[in-house]
């Protein structure tokens, strides 16, 4: 609901989606965050510079409006 929420207001907003835990459901919802057109994908858990990285990633990147 967030991304579909941001991406009518904002289309061109780079959006970076985080699992909620190590689990199927997780990856599952990620792969629905793509879809939906998140930026970049980032499961948990994760450290602190591959946050980094994925945000940078997604500044450098960001979807066509």
């Amino acid at each position: 609901e967030a991304i579909m929420a941001l991406r009518a207001r904002q289309p061109g907003i780079p959006i970076v989606a985080v699992s909620g835990g190590d689990s199927r459901a997780s990856f599952l919802a990620l792969d629905s965050a793509g879809d939906l057109g998140a930026t970049v994908l980032l499961a948990k858990p994760f450290l602190p510079d591959q946050l980094f990285e994925a945000v940078e990633q997604a500044l450098k990147h960001p979807p066509s409006a």
